[in-house]
């Protein structure tokens, strides 16, 4: 498992309520322009510098340069529905959950965009209002788009690559990490892109980094069935993208030789992760821009 680069491991954490608001965030490495201005990080949202990077069902994201900690992204989350919100009552809110799982992961040296402040605005028990800011992750595009764009058309590097993201993906799962929301989207390739006519030497630079973790869960012992919905996220990601043949190498390196050995065990895997992608490919929402 890589290491998580330098400058991205959590800091010391403050925490303060200011009327409705309750705020946490890295008091080592939160910008201190921010730092006066955590109830009104929706007016950033409004402000002709920021970026829109993000708007879909449930959330709104837009990357914010700032001089002295470079970009950030600050995510509003968007509640869903009515039984979204009554469960927002009596739960922890996903940027809570997605504040406390990013910092946990980049201490276990995963890499991932650090989170730097939580902002929530409650009445009562209700949710009105919640924000994240991480720090961006230096990457050359998600796994999709690094996959289409360089290893698509050529076959040794594609081979290695796929390889590659399986053997991560199952070094976080024999740590008991379950990412639970594993899109393709989600996870960025943390290397440059290959010079033309690079192949196999490139496979060993390959890191990748992992963001939207509202729905991690950490200290699993991971189910059969719950390997099969992981692969299943990512598999319906790449809908078109990846090959039969792709897909089979992917479940071969993630296996492992051992388990790999048992044929009637990736017969069996194989068929539930086609029939589980069919399905979700079927009920899928796209977002709204990106």
């Amino acid at each position: 498992m890589p290491e998580a680069a330098a400058g991205t491991s959590p800091g010391p954490v403050r925490e303060r309520r200011a009327g409705p608001w309750r705020l946490c965030w890295d008091a080592a490495q939160l910008p201190a322009a921010l730092c006066g201005r955590l109830e009104r990080l929706g007016e950033l949202f409004s402000d002709p510098r920021a970026v829109r990077y993000n708007l879909c069902h449930t959330a709104e994201t837009i990357r914010w340069d700032e001089p002295e900690a470079g970009a950030l992204f600050v995510k509003r989350y968007r509640t869903r529905n009515r039984l979204d919100g009554l469960k927002n009552r009596f739960r922890r809110s996903r940027a809570r959950k997605a504040w406390e799982a990013g910092r946990r992961l980049a201490a276990l040296g995963v890499a991932t965009g650090l989170p730097l402040a939580l902002a929530e605005r409650r009445r009562g028990l209700r949710l009105e209002e919640a924000y994240l800011v991480t720090r961006a992750v230096p990457h050359a595009g998600n796994v999709l788009e690094w996959f289409r764009d360089h290893a698509r058309s050529r076959p040794r590097l594609r081979a290695c690559f796929v390889r590659a993201l399986a053997r991560h993906l199952r070094a976080l799962h024999e740590r008991g990490i379950d990412l639970r929301d594993l899109k393709g989207t989600n996870v960025l390739v943390c290397a440059p892109a290959p010079p033309a006519g690079a192949e196999q030497p490139w496979s060993p630079l390959w890191q990748f980094a992992h963001i939207d973790l509202d729905r991690a869960a950490f200290d699993r012992r991971l189910r059969e069935r719950d390997r099969i919905r992981a692969l299943v996220y990512l598999d319906a990601s790449y809908a078109g993208l990846a090959s039969r043949a792709d897909r089979l190498r992917f479940l071969l390196a993630y296996l492992g030789p051992g388990e790999a050995a048992d044929r009637a065990r990736v017969r069996r895997m194989a068929r539930a992760i086609e029939r589980g992608t069919a399905e979700r490919l079927r009920r899928r929402r796209p977002p709204l821009t990106s």
